[in-house]
């Protein structure tokens, strides 16, 4: 009897090795495939424009942001070949990131026009909201100009190159540019309107962006570095002429080919 029962427990001991065995041998399962991180992050332009409209309901519809008064490096107008107008900019210092929007900006746009020397062509959506962010450990920005949610219209990413005054000593940068590529055949500057008025009323921020197209036929005369006149840090150039008058609010020059403006708005309280 107790052999016969000696007997069972090893048997019973031995199913439960091999039980067991059974369980601890099995592989997890392995988990699933996950594309890279770069990829993954990588924004779509419907994930660009969602991100706006994302961003715009913690923002006013409409209003200003003053120009915090420590960022501003000068004040300059600059005037364009055959124009009869000065368009009144400022400069922001080096160590400000003045340029970057907390809120993207709703911008009005012109309608091109063709002329004799320039030809007009329309590159942006309609509406469009711009954005532009500082790129850490540089002193490049993020520019995107997209159209709202549910707009039409191509999404437009470009990266912008700081230009600073070319006055010697001074460290202000006076626009800021996006060179050509594959997605568009045309530069884009943008500046920072000079938005004060004759009461004194301190500048809010205000932008405005110009694209200039390749050819001889696309206004290259009126980019701002060949043809502006003297001013706080183009102290070199030639005097403005006293009877020009200065683009005022929401005016612009449409000779580029396609130009547009806009202040940026403030968040809800």
């Amino acid at each position: 009897m107790q052999s016969a029962a000696m007997l069972i427990r090893a048997a019973l001991g031995a199913t439960l090795l091999v039980t067991s065995g059974c369980t601890t041998s099995e592989a997890p399962s392995p988990p699933a495939a996950q594309a890279p991180a770069t990829e993954a992050q990588a924004p779509t332009p419907q994930a660009q424009a969602q991100d706006f409209v994302t961003q715009e309901k913690a923002c006013a519809d409409d209003g200003t942001v003053p120009m915090p008064a420590d960022a501003v490096g000068g004040f300059n107008a600059l005037f364009r070949k055959d124009e009869g107008v000065v368009l009144p900019i400022v400069s922001i210092r080096t160590d400000s990131l003045a340029w970057q929007t907390e809120c993207s900006v709703p911008l009005e746009l012109a309608q091109p026009q063709t002329t004799e020397l320039c030809t007009g062509q329309q590159v942006l959506p309609r509406p469009a909201l711009l954005s532009v962010t500082h790129i850490p450990r540089s002193g490049d920005y993020e520019l995107t100009i997209a159209p709202p949610a549910g707009k039409p219209g191509k999404t437009l990413t470009r990266t912008l190159r700081a230009i600073r005054a070319p006055a010697e000593g001074r460290e202000h940068v006076t626009w800021l540019q996006g060179t050509a590529d594959a997605a568009l055949a045309a530069d884009i500057y943008v500046y920072l309107r000079d938005t004060r008025d004759a009461a004194g009323k301190p500048t809010h921020k205000q932008y405005l962006v110009e694209v200039f197209a390749h050819g001889e036929k696309n206004c290259d005369a009126h980019r701002p570095h060949l043809s502006t006149c003297k001013s706080e840090d183009f102290p070199d150039r030639p005097e403005c002429a006293p009877s020009l008058a200065k683009l005022t609010g929401n005016q612009v020059s449409i000779k580029q080919t396609d130009t547009g403006t806009g202040n940026e708005p403030p968040r809800r309280p």
